[in-house]
């Protein structure tokens, strides 16, 4: 729903509100009182009945003016609803309130002089003194009117903007978590399918492991965030899928302390990471691939030995740029990637849970 619609279904910006009214009886006693005043001089004063009458007349033209000035105010917005509209908006209402200004207070000054009330005497620095006075002070209240709209279109167009904004992250989010599942699936199932021909009974294992890691992706996959503790149990299980196949040309080596285990990081993290350095990396018994996992200084680092394979690998780093936009996504800082002759390094910045946060 649009903003102009929403505005119809409200009634906000079409409708008197207090503030409107308290602008009202604010701005008109002063103007009321030097408009008589120019009109009857002191003798507006001096006589009760004249004061009176004089003064009721006047406030009945000030709500007259009010009234048309308010729906005049109101016809333009519903013409130019939006912000980027307000010069034009605004440029319509200032005439209209010209036009209305000077024609009311036309006849004001026609009834008093033609009814000849009170000894009212018209001139023509009297009308050209009252026209003016009242030309400004309804411009002044219609500009007024229109700062205070416009400031709330443009407060609600921050607003609406930032909705979609996390709307449309919310949105790539799912997209990049939802890369993961066929990902994983295919290499799983493709390292099941080379077990079957060569020994069932591990074929089996393998199974029941695959199944273990899979419920977990299937329960963390949907969620922004887990604890470092709950991966750390995931990468060991999906490791151990890994292990099958490889034996020992590939090594975990996980080195985390407990005060870490409630820190926060995308879920399946880890996973992604060390099969980029399966992925990459040559790994076989006389030159296993090591990997090591450590935390510190609000960051989860993963490091493995480098030796790149023969075979060039076809690879657009997908892994690596999944996380890093889960990091932008999340309006996190982004992960860190170094490599040296030996070594391949990640670190990824761990996300403070509320409950510490609160207590920092």
């Amino acid at each position: 729903m649009n903003l102009e619609t929403r505005a119809k279904l409200t009634g906000l910006y079409y409708q008197h509100t207090a503030r409107d009214w308290k602008l009202f009886f604010i701005s008109n006693p002063p103007v009321i009182i030097l408009f008589n005043y120019l009109a009857f001089g002191k003798g507006y004063f001096l006589s009760l009945p004249a004061f009176v009458l004089t003064t009721l007349t006047a406030l009945l033209l000030g709500l007259a003016i009010h009234f048309a000035l308010m729906h005049v105010c109101f016809f333009w917005r519903r013409q130019f609803p939006a912000i980027e509209q307000s010069a034009k908006r605004y440029s319509f209402s200032i005439v209209s309130y010209i036009i209305i200004s000077a024609g009311f207070t036309g006849v004001y000054v026609w009834i008093f002089n033609h009814y000849n009330i009170f000894g009212f005497r018209f001139t023509l620095n009297f009308f050209y003194a009252i026209m003016i006075i009242t030309l400004v002070i309804n411009v002044l209240i219609g500009s007024i009117y229109e700062f205070f709209y416009s400031m709330q279109k443009w407060k609600e167009s921050i607003e609406e903007k930032e909705r979609f904004q996390k709307l449309q992250l919310q949105q790539e989010l799912n997209m990049l978590k939802s890369q993961v599942n066929p990902h994983f699936l295919f290499n799983s199932l493709n390292t099941l399918a080379s077990l079957i021909s060569e020994d069932q009974e591990q074929a089996e294992d393998f199974v029941q492991q695959m199944s273990r890691v899979y419920r977990y992706l299937l329960h963390n996959n949907e969620a922004e965030l887990t604890n470092l503790e709950a991966e750390i149990k995931f990468i060991r299980a999906y490791f151990h899928l890994l292990q099958t196949r490889y034996g020992r040309g590939i090594s975990l080596h996980i080195e985390i302390a407990n005060e870490w285990n409630d820190w926060l990081l995308p879920p399946l993290t880890l996973q992604l990471l060390v099969e980029n350095a399966v992925k990459h990396n040559a790994h076989s018994k006389q030159e296993p691939l090591e990997i090591f996992i450590t935390a510190g200084d609000n960051r989860l680092v993963v490091r493995n030995n480098l030796q790149r394979k023969n075979i060039v690998v076809d690879s657009g780093k997908v892994g690596l740029k999944n996380i890093s936009n889960k990091y932008k996504v999340l309006k996190q800082p982004d992960i860190i990637i170094t490599q040296s002759a030996d070594h391949f390094t990640v670190c990824i910045p761990l996300i403070v849970p509320e409950l510490k946060a609160a207590t920092v």
